[in-house]
Order: C-alpha cells, then sequence, then structure tokens
C-alpha cells in the first residue's frame, strides 16, 4: 500500500499522476487536525477491507511519525505492527528493505 499526498491509502498498483512537490523540504508539510481525521477514517475503512481475512500477519510502517498520525490503531486488525522511528528517509528504507529480504527467506 502507499501513502498519497492526501494522506490515505491506495493500492501498490494504483496509477499515480505526477505532482510537483510542494515546499522546499520533504519533511516541512503539516496537516491540521481535520484533514488528519478525514484521512484516518478512509484509511480505517480501506484496512478493514485489506486486512480482515487473516491474510497478512504483520505491517511494516515505512514513514515519518507525522504521516502516520493519518493510521487509526493498528491493533485492532490484529496484525504486529513494525514502524521504525528512528532516522530519516534513508535509514528506514534501509530497515524496510531488510525487512523485505528477511521475510522472503
Amino acid at each position: 500500500m502507499v501513502m498519497i499526498d492526501d494522506l490515505t491509502l491506495v493500492d501498490g498498483d494504483t496509477p499515480l499522476s505526477y505532482r510537483e512537490p510542494e515546499g522546499s523540504e520533504w519533511g516541512e508539510q503539516r496537516f491540521s487536525k481535520q484533514v488528519l481525521e478525514k484521512a484516518m477514517a478512509r484509511n480505517k475503512e480501506f484496512l478493514k477491507k485489506k486486512l480482515k481475512n487473516g491474510k497478512y500477519a504483520e505491517v511494516y510502517l515505512a514513514m515519518g511519525k507525522l504521516y502516520a498520525k493519518a493510521l487509526p490503531d493498528l491493533t485492532q486488525f490484529n496484525v504486529d505492527v513494525l514502524f521504525p522511528s528512528y532516522g530519516g528517509p534513508g535509514p528506514k528504507a534501509q530497515a524496510l528493505k531488510k525487512w523485505l529480504t528477511e521475510s522472503c527467506e
């Protein structure tokens, strides 16, 4: 799954159009409480459909804490949640790569 600019989740194979970056720094983005709440409600419904059949045992969050605020409490879906809360995009990408390669072995 991928989180798009409005903080909602879509399937990883969903075609996305190119959008120019906003602002000069990726981490400077801020979201109102209303935007976060609306995205959380949509994400909860999306995740209910994706995680309802018990097909997934783990969810790996490769995102910053700010973006994670747009997700509902994932423990309600009976999955283990892996969320590295250290470093920026580089260390998180390395941790994701490690998780992916270890889970494929």
